[in-house]
């Protein structure tokens, strides 16, 4: 459970602890950002608007898990589910938001993820994405022409050969920058995320049926 207050019998200063949930917040503001990025012409607006809701959409889980994580598990065992490492050691192949989410809802409710789950894939293309944008590399980032082979002309004279590289060619295949993987859909695609995970949650805690009433998915086309 959440600490509430904690005093030590040492003279130190007690602490009465307030909280204060971000879950929600970030969750309307995924949602008021990838509707206005709708309503924008393709552009820097646009981009930014669209931006926002991505990463709206992942504090919101970010926030989620860490506060279900305290609501959970006991204090003993929180910092080691924080970190992901000793009993809540974090495998290879899945991000560190569904692992924790996988954790927690087998705590919880005794319910296992799969990896294929739609549920998780949605949160694995979320912080793929996310994690992209916040750690920026040129070249990752940047969009690739893949061009054949360089060709390999031999000198009759010499017996050499010479390594031709025509960038005339048409490229046998593009690969788009990061930023075109940034707009309205992918903006609603990560608010649909952040969204379904907590109405998946709320579903086993037996949450009001109106419990989020306000937060209805948004089409991702």
């Amino acid at each position: 459970m959440p600490t509430v207050f904690s005093a030590r019998l040492d003279g130190s200063l007690a602490v009465r602890y307030h909280h204060v949930s971000l879950v929600t917040f970030y969750l309307r503001q995924a949602r008021s950002r990838a509707l206005a990025s709708t309503a924008l012409p393709t552009g820097e607006e646009q981009f930014s608007e669209a931006l926002l809701a991505i990463i709206c959409a992942a504090l919101c889980l970010e926030a989620f898990v860490n506060e279900m994580g305290e609501n959970v598990l006991p204090d003993a065992d929180l910092k080691d589910f924080l970190m992901s490492r000793k009993g809540f050691h974090k495998p290879d192949g899945i991000g560190a938001v569904s692992w924790k989410l996988t954790t927690l809802f087998q705590r919880q409710w005794g319910e296992q993820l799969d990896r294929a789950d739609p549920l998780l894939l949605a949160v694995e293309e979320l912080f793929d994405l996310r994690n992209a944008l916040v750690h920026y590399k040129l070249g990752e980032s940047a969009a690739k022409s893949y061009l054949p082979p360089p060709a390999h002309i031999a000198n009759p004279e010499t017996g050499q050969f010479m390594t031709v590289i025509d960038f005339m060619q048409q490229p046998t295949r593009v690969e788009e920058p990061l930023v075109s993987r940034v707009h309205p859909q992918a903006a609603a695609r990560a608010y649909n995320a952040a969204l379904q995970v907590i109405k998946t949650w709320n579903e086993g805690a037996a949450a009001p049926a109106g419990a989020l009433s306000a937060h209805a998915e948004l089409p991702e086309t």
